[in-house]
């Protein structure tokens, strides 16, 4: 079996969903579900598009115009796989099933099916219409994380129409040590509109988006001479390590998704280290959880020669000016200074 889920640009409208008048019941008390039959499908995902922000002077560099805003398209490498996850939207007639529950597949793998730039994934799925029924009218939202991750507990509250998801990773990591890609060092979230026992597969002909749940920094560099390792430190954390929590509030408003999910917990380290044990290139990209707000930021760079030279910025305080989720362009920088 082959379905599609389509992955889109973060601004683009998705399909929602109709949601069920027993989301607002709070009487339902959601529980995770992990025993279940299974089937295994071939689902064509579309690489993930992230906004880019535009560079700006609050951080001490030069706008660089070559970067006006917009977005980058990351291709699936060979390997790669996503870990997924579904809560129950609508029960229909099944009495033993909440609106909140959480069917946990997160421990099965949906991996690349060929090489680099191709888009289609062997997932093993719950097989929905074998444990409810075609007709029973049990939905649920589909929820998939790159890269994958086994999620030992996922908490749902029901709230009104809301509903709100806690999960937390076995292990989900940003290194500490990176080549200064970016991509693959970042954490990506997707909700599609719907995966149900009637359809039976991750899509029944609704849309999703990988968005973006960690920060990525773009640095350009016009340096004197060549550079073989970066290292950017701060004074609080929140950049790399373990993620703890991950978090997806108001979770039935699909185009809330990014808005409302976060890496919530953990990353508490203030390094992280570019090395290729080569010349890197001069346009570089760091993964971090987050850029924290009130933390001062510094860049050392070692040139082929052992020498060094830094640049320091200091990001304001308040929540705003965290600028997660998506690229911060830090602009163009010369280096002409070392020492």
């Amino acid at each position: 079996m082959r379905t599609t889920i389509r992955i889109i640009a973060a601004a683009s409208v998705l399909a929602l969903i109709s949601c069920s008048k027993e989301l607002g019941d709070k009487q339902n008390t959601p529980k995770l579900i992990t025993d279940f039959p299974t089937t295994t499908v071939e689902c064509d995902l579309d690489a993930p598009v992230v906004e880019t922000e535009t560079s700006t002077k609050v951080y001490g560099y030069v706008d660089d115009p070559d970067n006006a805003p917009g977005k980058h398209t990351v291709k699936w490498k060979a390997g790669d796989q996503i870990s997924q996850f579904s809560v129950v939207s609508n029960k229909g007639n099944v009495t033993d099933l909440n609106v909140g529950d959480v069917i946990n597949f997160s421990n099965l793998r949906s991996t690349l099916k060929n090489g680099d730039g191709t888009n289609t994934f062997t997932m093993e799925i719950p097989d929905l219409k074998t444990l409810y029924g075609a007709s029973s009218g049990v939905a649920t939202y589909l929820c998939a994380i790159y890269p994958a991750t086994t999620f030992s507990d996922i908490t749902t509250t029901v709230d009104g129409t809301k509903i709100n998801v806690t999960a937390t990773p076995v292990k989900l990591n940003i290194p500490d040590v990176q080549d200064g890609t970016g991509w693959k060092y970042s954490v990506f979230f997707a909700r599609s509109a719907t995966f149900s026992a009637q359809y039976n597969n991750p899509t029944g002909g609704g849309k999703s988006t990988f968005n973006l749940l960690s920060t990525i920094l773009r640095l350009k560099l016009n340096s004197t001479k060549n550079i073989t390792k970066v290292v950017l430190s701060n004074t609080t954390g929140f950049m790399t390590g373990d993620v703890t929590s991950v978090t997806m509030n108001s979770f039935h408003y699909a185009t809330d998704i990014q808005k409302n999910s976060s890496l919530a917990a953990g990353c508490p380290g203030k390094t992280l280290t570019i090395e290729t044990g080569d010349v890197l290139p001069n346009d570089l990209y760091f993964a971090i959880r987050e850029l924290r707000d009130g933390t001062d930021f510094t860049f050392t760079f070692t040139a082929e020669d052992g020498t060094e030279t830094t640049r320091s910025f200091s990001n304001p305080a308040g929540y705003a000016n965290r600028k997660f989720k998506k690229v911060l362009s830090l602009g163009e920088i010369t280096l002409d200074d070392w020492h």
